[in-house]
């Protein structure tokens, strides 16, 4: 049986990766990112990424997806620079109870009174 509840609020980004730069980060799964400049409080670009895309934010280049200029440098050296995951679909909770039967009963055992 399984329990699926909508939540109220609506989930908050997760941060991934924050740093001055040089940042790095390998996408494993199918996510919207979102590039902050931390500084200043800027939001450089929100996006979409495939799985195993690599994300680099550097000075010269800006942010790059793969080979794709998302936001074209230079960007601030000294600046501090966040990649958070932003949440996809609605806010719920699952909850499953799984009852296991055996297939087969269980032997049965017999206690031998010695005279």
């Amino acid at each position: 049986m399984t329990t699926v509840t909508t939540l109220p609020s609506r989930a908050e980004p997760t941060l991934i990766k924050q740093g001055t730069l040089p940042l790095v980060h390998l996408v494993e799964s199918p996510a919207t990112l979102t590039i902050i400049d931390r500084n200043t409080g800027q939001r450089l670009a929100r996006f979409p990424v495939a799985a195993r895309s690599i994300l680099r934010i550097d000075a010269s280049a800006g942010v790059v997806l793969k080979d794709v200029v998302v936001v074209r440098g230079p960007l601030r050296a000294d600046h501090v620079y966040a990649i958070q995951l932003e949440p996809d679909g609605e806010n719920v909770s699952r909850n499953s109870i799984v009852i296991l039967r055996p297939s087969h009963p269980p032997p049965t055992t017999s206690t031998v009174e010695e005279p």
